[in-house]
């Protein structure tokens, strides 16, 4: 989109088909090297539906990096029905998770192999690494792994439908969602803060223009795990002073830079539910 002055912030191609074979749908990947002058932000994400393991080494990085264990309905994001292990330390020490969690792995601690050892239901598995490269560093020293651990909030939260005509505000109206929250200030302080929540009806997310101190990303895919590249919507959003528009009608990552002013997020047309996940790189989202 080389005719728009913020096109280039919209990464549309990143979805692939997983090397594992438990993961049946595709996965997605977003690397901030791919964006103009990189940004500190790679993510991976698949939805496994039957028990293997990865990393079966142990791994240490520059950079801090959140391994998100999600439920996988995301009609139901109480449905979580597997049990996960994890290695932390040098020696491997053994973490299992039965419920939702999100584990902050400081730069320098050392991780291995992550063991989807009992999968009743499909888990949404991302891993989210500030950095806009894979890279490695000196190990640190750490055996109190628990506070590294956090369970994010679930909740049903009441937003604003607003209805427009001509660009007129004309009507609201509230409905509830289903949202899951991680905040980074309830896990020693990281910086990253997430909201995660499904559209499944056409809502405008009112907000007015408004920027952050901090680098703001906007995950759209399709609503159902197993193929999050079956995208049967149109979503508007505007960025800049000036507003400028673009349509996003497939699975999407849009980069909000510090400073760059943005709005409300149009919902136009939801002809298949949409999993919306925002990010913020910062321990909360009111800076």
């Amino acid at each position: 989109m080389s005719n728009t002055k913020y096109g280039d912030l919209i990464s549309r191609n990143i979805t692939k088909r997983s090397k594992h074979i438990e993961v049946k749908g595709p996965k997605i990947e977003f690397g901030g090297r791919e964006l103009s002058g990189g940004t500190d932000l790679d993510i991976s994400w698949y939805c496994p539906s039957e028990p293997f393991s990865v990393n079966d080494k142990i791994n240490t990085h520059d950079f801090d990096e959140f391994l998100c264990f999600l439920p996988g309905n995301p009609n139901d994001l109480n449905e979580y029905q597997a049990e996960i292990e994890l290695s932390l330390g040098e020696d491997g020490e053994k973490v299992v998770l039965a419920e939702p969690a999100i584990i902050y792995l400081p730069k320098g601690l050392p991780h291995g192999q992550v063991n989807f050892k009992k999968l009743v239901k499909p888990v949404s598995y991302m891993k989210i690494c500030l950095s806009p490269r894979y890279s490695t560093t000196q190990k640190i020293v750490e055996t109190r792994y628990k506070k590294y651990i956090t369970n994010p909030t679930i909740s049903n939260d009441i937003i604003k439908r607003c209805f427009y005509v001509n660009g007129k505000l004309v009507g609201k109206e509230e409905t509830s969602v289903q949202k899951l929250a991680y905040a980074g200030k309830e896990t020693s302080g990281a910086n990253l803060t997430m909201h995660w929540f499904s559209v499944k009806e056409s809502l405008v997310l009112y907000s007015p223009p408004h920027s952050h101190a901090y680098k703001q990303y906007e995950l759209f895919m399709g609503g159902n795990p197993m193929n999050v590249e079956d995208f049967d919507s149109e979503v508007e959003i505007s960025l800049g002073e000036e507003a400028e528009t673009h349509i996003i009608d497939s699975t999407a990552m849009v980069h909000i830079k510090e400073g760059l002013v943005h709005r409300q997020i149009n919902f136009k047309r939801v002809g298949k539910p949409i999993i919306f996940v925002n990010f913020f790189l910062a321990s909360d989202d009111q800076k």
